[in-house]
């Protein structure tokens, strides 16, 4: 027995079906962002005492060949942002203020010039020593600082990615018997999951702060820079900034996923006027052609938004949200394919797909769709 030959009411329980199950993958799909853009845990390798980051660095000291405290000379180092803006996908700039407390023995040499560098610098202006103190056990300068930082991001999550800006900072050449630990004591308070070090009102645009931290990283140099440091010739502990921010998920919801959910919906309201009937094909005004024309409209929307997306990401590989196109891109070609089929009549058509006027494809375009968007959710982020 054909779906032909069915009852009125089964057609009324397919249509229940697809929509339970639309809603179900739909469900599926909106708490896994939420849990995604909830869902993050501070890092535990950051410091949050003076005392923890003593420990780290003597745990690391001991580890790097070459090293003794009577070989170096620790410098406490301080930063707090005013502003932070992405000028392209590796490029951030940053501007606020960086301070050292250095010894009273040596801080006459220091006072024009800083013993350090921020080594991912690109472009920017020089660093300007706005206020020194004398301080028991040294002298403190403040510098402020203008500076575009090249770094590695990975946007393979987006619209859900988070981004750790890291502001590194790195003894000059003439100065590699200089290391920098974090001034701990210098803020409020220095907590797992707490900000600190950054302007209260810091704009960010799209993005919002997780945390901020200081950490080390040990960095290996395989060269002494022609110099008789030989303790930098294989590692050196450097002391790095981190800001930990969330993209805005609302801001690319409404502009990236927004457009492709209205082309779904224009495209699942083209597939309802595909039908057999006369009357219908005239109120409708369906044809093979109006559908072609339509499509083609539709593919050119997304591909315009779909390239704007790739020029943001060009060094990256397909990015979470990609996936949504490519299954546009799907949707558009097999509508077309059902289309052809299904005005060829019953003489060259699978009875699938004449069944029930088109009932078929009908059913599964919202099933389908959502799954799929579902699945590639839940492997990206989930599985």
């Amino acid at each position: 027995m054909t779906l032909i030959n069915k009852p009125n009411n089964f057609r009324k329980i397919m249509w229940r079906v697809s929509h339970v199950l639309s809603l179900i993958f739909l469900v599926v799909i909106v708490l896994t962002w939420l849990h995604v853009d909830n869902h993050y845990q501070p890092n535990i390798d950051q410091l949050i005492s003076t005392e923890a980051a003593q420990k780290s660095l003597t745990d690391k000291l001991q580890n790097t060949p070459g090293f003794s405290k009577q070989e170096v000379t620790f410098i406490p180092t301080g930063f707090f942002i005013q502003s932070l803006a992405f000028k392209s996908s590796n490029d951030v700039n940053v501007t606020g203020y960086v301070w050292q407390t250095l010894p009273t023995e040596d801080n006459n040499s220091q006072t024009l010039q800083p013993s350090f560098i921020f080594p991912e610098q690109v472009a920017g202006s020089e660093l300007e020593l706005k206020y020194q103190q004398t301080v028991e056990g040294g002298t403190v300068y403040g510098w402020f600082f203008n500076v575009v930082l090249r770094q590695n991001f990975n946007y393979l999550d987006y619209p859900l990615d988070h981004k750790t800006v890291w502001i590194r900072i790195s003894p000059k050449i003439s100065e590699r018997n200089l290391i920098f630990t974090p001034a701990l004591d210098n803020y409020k308070s220095t907590q797992l999951g707490q900000s600190f070090g950054i302007e209260q009102d810091l704009v960010l645009g799209d993005w919002q702060v997780d945390e901020t931290f200081f950490d080390f990283k040990t960095i290996h140099y395989d060269t002494d820079f022609g110099t008789s440091f030989n303790l930098q010739k294989y590692e050196y502990p450097e002391l790095y900034f981190n800001v930990v921010m969330k993209r805005k998920f609302l801001n690319a919801f409404i502009i990236n996923l927004v457009p492709l959910l209205t082309v779904a919906t224009l495209l699942f309201a083209l597939l309802m006027t595909v039908t057999a009937e006369p009357k219908k094909r005239e109120s409708l005004g369906f044809n093979f052609t109006g559908v072609i024309s339509i499509v083609s409209a539709l593919f050119f929307v997304v591909l315009i938004s779909h390239i704007q997306l790739r020029e943001q990401f060009s060094e990256d590989g397909i990015v979470y949200i990609e996936y949504f196109f490519l299954l546009m891109y799907f949707l558009m070609v097999m509508l077309i394919i059902n289309t052809y089929f299904f005005s060829q009549g019953k003489a060259v058509t699978s009875k699938w797909i004449m069944v029930e006027d088109n009932l078929l494809p009908k059913l599964c375009f919202w099933p389908f769709t959502l799954g799929v968007m579902a699945l590639i959710t839940l492997i990206k982020f989930v599985l």
